[in-house]
């Protein structure tokens, strides 16, 4: 819906035209460009080195953690500050691509180009777009 409402306000057609368009646009699928952005672009070796790295990561801090929980617990050795630094390490391991930048690909290729969001087409449109994570049902507005 926020995809379809983002439409209407960067797009100057009239309402049949945008109908038409996005009907269209909705038949071939979306997904089928998010797709093509993974497997046929640079986007999706971002991806994989992305989750490559989080995932080398996320292990290596795990285990350490892990060792260093095992050292406090048996020999009493003050290790909580240093594993709260590895957690917190862990965290800032940065993301390159992942399927919501392929999409945001998708979206850009097929839909809005390099328009901004201050770039609306409606006069007197004021937007606000809400989205919502559906993995983890976190509201987000841009």
């Amino acid at each position: 819906g926020s995809v379809l409402a983002a439409c209407w306000a960067y797009h100057g057609k009239d309402f049949e035209e945008f109908d038409l368009h996005m009907v269209s646009l909705l038949r071939r699928g979306i997904q089928t460009h998010i797709i093509r952005e993974v497997f046929c672009s640079t986007e999706g070796l971002k991806i994989v080195v992305t989750l490559l790295t989080t995932f080398v990561v996320s292990m290596v801090t795990r285990l350490a953690g892990l060792a260093l929980w095992i050292l406090r617990a048996v020999i009493s050795l003050p290790t909580a500050n240093l594993e709260a630094a590895l957690y917190a390490t862990a965290r800032q391991v940065p993301v390159w691509a992942s399927l919501t930048t392929a999409f945001e690909r998708a979206l850009r290729r097929q839909l809005f180009g390099d328009a901004t969001v201050d770039q609306v087409k409606r006069r007197g449109l004021t937007v606000i777009i809400n989205a919502c994570d559906l993995k983890t049902g976190t509201a987000f507005r841009f």
